[in-house]
């Protein structure tokens, strides 16, 4: 009979499943068994190896995106809906430290507690038995953020117009999140989007319909000829 292949956690030991990459008790990288299983076990060097995972069993993860101060951003297609998300996976070295922890897990609730066209939408939160993370699913929002935008222009600013369109939806969302008793504590260039038109990203309902009050607030906060919504990201 030939034996299971399995990984070991260097520090304490205990045995995964060969597709499991992190030990669920110490967040360590497993290792390998044998020889045979050294190409399959060892990291590539210069190559991302959550790279086309499944978190979740549903998020694949395509590209990677960026990091911040606790986690790791990817985007990522769902399996079944063929759709694309972010999936925000805390970084493996965090994840015995209490703090991190608790900041990451505070997002996921907070997070949850909002519900507004111009902040970025939560769509699940869990922990992944493959990787041994903890992970959040949001909305994907393509295009430059706000910093980029302002950089990349040839005067190094915006016109009046589409800064006075995109500070106001910043407004209200922010106004949105305080009166929810949520503070965004890392407004900045980089965590504003300003997006395609939204005519073109259906947002979800949580029955399942368009919201009466997306409209309004499209008609409102809409300047032309940008027409653009805005998206921040919901930090805490």
């Amino acid at each position: 009979m030939t034996a299971e292949r399995v990984r070991k956690c260097p520090e304490c030991g205990r045995t995964y499943p060969i597709k499991v990459l992190y030990c669920r008790t110490d967040g360590c990288q497993l290792g390998d068994p044998g020889e045979e299983l050294a190409s399959a076990v060892k990291p590539t060097p210069g190559r991302d190896q959550l790279l086309g995972r499944t978190v979740a069993r549903r998020f694949v993860l395509t590209e990677y995106i960026g990091s911040g101060a606790t986690g790791l951003v990817y985007r990522a297609v769902h399996k079944a809906l063929d759709r694309e998300m972010a999936v925000k996976l805390l970084k493996r070295e965090l994840l015995w430290d209490e703090r991190s922890l608790l900041r990451f897990f505070r997002e996921a609730k907070t997070c949850s507690a909002v519900d507004h066209p111009n902040i970025v939408y939560l769509y699940d939160f869990g922990h992944d038995d493959t990787t041994g993370l903890p992970y959040l699913v949001m909305e994907f929002v393509s295009g430059q953020t706000l910093h980029q935008a302002i950089h990349g222009s040839p005067t190094g600013n915006l016109p009046v117009e589409r800064a006075l369109a995109i500070l106001l939806q910043v407004c209200h969302a922010i106004e949105h999140a305080h009166n929810r008793g949520v503070i965004h504590r890392d407004i900045k260039p980089e965590s504003v989007y300003p997006a395609p038109p939204v005519a073109a990203r259906p947002r979800p309902s949580p029955k399942g319909g368009r919201r009466e009050e997306d409209r309004g607030w499209i008609a409102r906060a809409a300047t032309p000829p940008e027409n653009q919504r805005v998206w921040i990201t919901c930090v805490v």
